[in-house]
């Protein structure tokens, strides 16, 4: 199994309430986040959930929503980048973040990046 196979989701203690929205994040993968193995390279659990959610919670603060949750997944697949990357179609600043993060990847094809979904929850 490969890292592109995996969606890793970040819960909220706020996941039982609606979804009102949502917007996409695409961020590099920090070298701390992936151990050489084998000459791959494995996930770290501990430090990918630190991250991750710091990523989400980040996304929300951002955009001053409560988040409800968020799909991760780590890609250096264009395509992935393009389905996962872009919640808004048609959306500028998304596109703009698929196509900085396509030329990142086409520049250097080891590279990684996530790309996240984060869901905003209805306020209380």
């Amino acid at each position: 199994m490969s890292l592109e196979d995996v969606t890793l989701t970040v819960l909220t203690d706020l996941h039982d309430r609606r979804i009102t929205g949502g917007d996409s994040v695409i961020a590099s993968v920090p070298d701390a986040m992936l151990v050489p193995v084998d000459g791959g390279h494995a996930l770290d659990l501990s430090a990918a959930r630190a991250v991750l959610r710091n990523v989400a919670e980040l996304s929300a603060a951002a955009v001053n929503e409560p988040l409800h949750h968020a799909d991760f997944v780590i890609t250096s697949d264009p395509a992935v980048v393009e389905s996962h990357g872009n919640m808004h179609p048609g959306c500028e600043e998304c596109g703009a973040g698929v196509r900085a993060a396509k030329r990142m990847l086409r520049t250097d094809p080891t590279l990684r990046v996530i790309v996240g979904q984060c869901f905003w929850a209805e306020e209380s």
